[in-house]
């Protein structure tokens, strides 16, 4: 009977001294109560820093928290009316820019742009020739159109490039 009790007793001891305790709270992943505080923060967006050998708990999720949250902040949003990212390059829309050239003398020129809106931002200019003064151009957007105007009686076939800034609301 004596052996079984210091068997116990030992086994008790044991037990006590090499058994993995429990360390700060469980309540929610992100909990900091009980844990290792931190040696510091970055500079730049406060990730924590550990002294080495520390017990961090919370805070490691913490950490993780904020990497998600600053990767989120740096996901670019495109549509295919202007910019779209294709195997991670960035490519331009074909109605984002515009060449085009005036029938002989006709005064306008229009170009379907679905999405175009009053609101949004275009800017012309000649190309290839040396503009007269009836060569002024302006340009005008209505609903899903882009129109390039100048007077009726300017350089024949007069070529321009425009560009759309397509503005978000």
């Amino acid at each position: 009977m004596k052996k079984l009790i210091l068997f116990l007793l030992i086994l008790l001891s044991v037990n006590l001294v090499f058994a993995q305790r429990k360390v700060g709270s469980v309540a929610t992943p992100y909990s900091i109560t009980g844990w290792d505080a931190p040696y510091g923060v970055t500079p730049t967006h406060g990730f924590y820093i550990f002294t080495l050998m520390t017990n961090p708990g919370g805070y490691i999720n913490l950490n993780t928290l904020h990497y998600s949250q600053l990767f989120d902040s740096l996901i670019v949003f495109t549509d295919l009316k202007q910019l779209w990212i294709v195997n991670d390059t960035l490519h331009f829309s074909d109605t984002l820019s515009y060449q085009g050239a005036f029938d002989t003398t006709s005064q306008y020129d229009t170009v379907i742009v679905p999405g175009a809106d009053s609101l949004d931002v275009a800017v012309i200019s000649i190309r290839e020739d040396i503009p007269t003064a009836n060569d002024i151009l302006s340009i005008k957007i209505i609903d899903n159109a882009i129109i390039a105007q100048r007077p009726a009686s300017g350089t024949s076939g007069l070529k321009y490039n425009w560009i759309w800034i397509r503005k978000y609301q």
